[in-house]
């Protein structure tokens, strides 16, 4: 799995902290060498047994299945996004995005003290979706080649006019995407609020591929 977005809908507009932000360095890779540190392991963020069934397929409207029920512990989920709501995030618009973004969650080390302290639910996440069980899932799920751990995630916080354009994802080695909504626990998602997935169908023409809603 080479992609990941994580995209908690903060308090107020969906932009303030639960607690002071976090440097940004806490997303930045280390420099120079480091003593390691003991930190208290996070509990399972994945739910004891979620991925011993495989999910029936359904076909329509298009190929999918749905997740069981539970998959993922739900304080643990909690936990992650006031997490993720301390850091430090930066303000990125182009003619594809318009979006709150934090550093790379993939120089995050669990050997720094600081990182441990701060954001171990986080880590622990991170360490669920890139585990090779979970991957094995993924693959049995998809039928896609085999999944490495490569590491390529972020939090992504999106205001109001804030926006993720049709794209078709392909880049470089990457396989599969995936998207973790961290709405708020205490409002019910509606269509209103905007952030629904949209997926697009590709038709092959004569003059190249062409996007099918």
């Amino acid at each position: 799995l080479v992609c990941a977005h994580l995209l908690p809908h903060l308090r107020a507009a969906g932009l303030l902290p639960l607690r002071p932000p976090l440097p940004s360095s806490m997303c930045q890779k280390p420099l120079g060498s480091k003593k390691k540190s003991k930190s208290t392991k996070a509990k399972p963020v994945l739910a004891p047994g979620a991925l011993g069934a495989r999910p029936a397929l359904d076909p329509f409207p298009y190929p999918h299945v749905r997740a069981p029920p539970g998959l993922f512990d739900r304080r643990a989920l909690l936990a992650v996004r006031e997490e993720l709501a301390s850091l430090q995030r930066t303000f990125k618009e182009t003619d594809l995005f318009k979006v709150y973004q934090t550093g790379d969650l993939a120089n995050l080390d669990p050997a720094d003290p600081r990182h441990a302290a701060a954001l171990p639910r986080t880590m622990a996440l991170r360490s669920a979706l890139y585990s090779s069980e979970f991957r094995a899932w993924v693959r049995q799920l998809t039928g896609c080649t085999e999944l490495t751990d490569q590491t390529d995630c972020s939090c992504n916080v999106y205001g109001g006019g804030g926006h993720l354009l049709c794209h078709d994802d392909v880049i470089g080695s990457r396989c599969v995407s995936y998207i973790l909504y961290l709405s708020r626990p205490d409002e019910a998602w509606e269509a209103a609020h905007g952030g629904a997935l949209e997926l697009y169908e590709m038709q092959e023409a004569a003059e190249g591929p062409t996007l099918m809603r």
